[in-house]
């Protein structure tokens, strides 16, 4: 027998940016749901193939040598084949935003990108592929679902109207979501 489910908001993915989707749309109090094209539990795997909670302290405190080589070769493969351009290696640190926009497909209604498959050019998808800004656009993703299912309007509506879109970035400053470069970061 099949189970039939609703909730609010449907996930597709739930990597890095679809859980902080998920957490900012529950937070908001509504129904979610995640799906899943493996049967990993919150996206465990990331574009790379790896685990999205591989980071520094793993490789300094807890991985193995066959580990450690394995993420060095990806590495070395990716700054061997996608290199740096020379202003980007000499400051690696220009501040950007991530404009709602991107978030807002051109040719669906009712559909919020909530990770790295927002539309943006080549040139800065090396800025957005990063879990942090995964992250932040998972929950603007989030709460943008559940502002327009509060207030009525369409995802299109608030990024055209002023108005709207300043009710929703009220919102979500209140809420703590990040949304211009943080002035500690240098």
């Amino acid at each position: 027998m099949k189970k039939e489910y609703s909730a609010h908001v449907v996930i597709v993915g739930g990597s890095t940016g679809g859980c902080a989707a998920a957490l900012a749309a529950a937070r908001m109090g509504r129904n979610v749901i995640i799906t899943e094209e493996t049967d990993w539990l919150g996206g465990q795997l990331t574009s790379q193939a790896v685990p999205p909670d591989e980071h520094s302290y793993i490789e300094q405190f807890g991985c193995t040598r066959g580990y450690r080589r394995f993420r060095d070769g990806v590495r070395a493969y990716y700054s061997h084949h996608f290199p740096l351009t020379a202003r980007a290696r000499a400051d690696s640190r220009l501040p950007f935003q991530i404009p709602l926009g991107c978030l807002i497909p051109v040719r669906m209604n009712n559909v919020i990108p909530a990770c790295k498959n927002i539309g943006v050019t080549h040139i800065t998808n090396g800025c957005y592929r990063l879990h942090p800004v995964e992250w932040n656009i998972g929950e603007a993703a989030g709460y943008l679902s559940a502002f327009c299912l509060d207030k009525g309007y369409s995802p299109r509506q608030v990024r055209n109207d002023r108005e709207k879109l300043e009710q929703f970035q009220q919102m979500i400053a209140r809420e703590g979501v990040e949304m211009q470069w943080p002035t500690s970061v240098k």
